[in-house]
């Protein structure tokens, strides 16, 4: 099930409280723009959550993933809403150089990045280091239990 980034109650609120503010946006300068971008692994990769599924990899896609951004500029700053179908937002260590990256691309200073915490996404941060250190682990547990 794919659960938009704002539910339409939430939207209609937006619109009209960006209607009732028309004269003072414009003074400003107000601009608002919306982007959807796919984020769907090409490969095979392991999943996020269910523990059940311990170094499974995806089989497959069903529905695809993506990462939706507004982003508002007023007054001279920009600010960037992203919403990503994944289990969780990156760490902070990501983030932050997922941050510098916008601001150095597209001078957004402030963002709020925020996974949707579905189950149907992809691992985050799981180098090949910590993919091998799991399976060996799982692997000595087996051959302890053998």
């Amino acid at each position: 099930m794919n659960f938009p980034l704002f539910t339409h109650s939430t939207s209609l609120r937006l619109l009209l409280a960006l209607l009732l503010c028309h004269e003072a946006m414009a003074s400003e300068g107000f601009e608002i723009g919306v982007a959807k971008h796919e984020i769907t692994p090409a490969e095979p990769v392991p999943m996020w959550g269910y523990g059940a599924r311990h170094d499974a990899l995806s089989d497959g896609v069903l529905d695809p993933l993506f990462a939706t951004a507004l982003v508002i500029h007023a007054g001279g700053s920009k600010l960037a809403v992203v919403g990503l179908d994944l289990g969780r937002s990156p760490t902070e260590r990501s983030l932050e150089t997922i941050r510098r990256q916008i601001l150095a691309e597209a001078g957004i200073q402030h963002t709020l990045i925020a996974g949707s915490h579905t189950h149907h996404g992809p691992v985050l941060e799981l180098s090949d280091d910590e993919c091998r250190s799991e399976v060996d682990l799982r692997n000595a547990g087996q051959a302890q239990l053998s």
